[in-house]
């Protein structure tokens, strides 16, 4: 994601003509003073749209090609995105920069947050979740193990029919 000021700089880059590539790039870096001598890292994600894998590999080419480094995590949320980012750009200080390290800090925070909540009846808790058709599902299955034994999930809309969040979401 780019900061909101930064959305000028995208929309010039994109209306770029290939020979004035360069100049942009100056441009951009000078307005924003960025440290050219520091080495690029840029963090990576995709989703499952089909799309997804050819403009991944895009930015793969070219932070390559300007001599940046990068780490792909592949297939991950938005969220989780901004977890590795945030794990990376803070040293570790707030997690690992794992989809392990994710699946742990999250299941752990919403396991203490369920406890606060007052339950009527037995102790088995149930979670319904509307996935849109998107990676949602895929992760959120991953992440289930993580949560305690007495909580059930329920997936709906989880990719195995239908679009991308058509039809999907609070008012269906």
């Amino acid at each position: 994601m780019l900061a909101p000021s930064w959305e000028e700089h995208a929309t010039c880059l994109a209306n770029a003509e290939e020979q004035d590539m360069q100049r942009v790039l100056i441009d951009i870096s000078e307005k924003e003073a960025v440290n050219l001598q520091q080495d690029a890292f840029v963090v990576i994600g995709r989703d499952t749209r089909p799309s997804s894998e050819k403009l991944s590999q895009s930015v793969i080419d070219g932070v390559t090609v300007l001599g940046g480094q990068f780490h792909d995590y592949g297939l991950l949320t938005t969220p989780q995105l901004h977890y590795m980012v945030y794990c990376r750009n803070t040293g570790g200080r707030y997690g690992k920069a794992t989809i392990e390290g994710y699946y742990q800090k999250l299941s752990k925070a919403f396991v203490e947050l369920t406890k606060q909540a007052s339950c009527s009846g037995d102790e088995y808790r149930s979670l319904k979740v509307d996935c849109a058709n998107g990676i949602g599902a895929l992760k959120l299955r991953e992440m289930e193990h993580y949560f305690s034994q007495g909580l059930s999930v329920q997936l709906f809309n989880d990719g195995s029919k239908g679009k991308l969040n058509h039809l999907c979401g609070a008012d269906f």
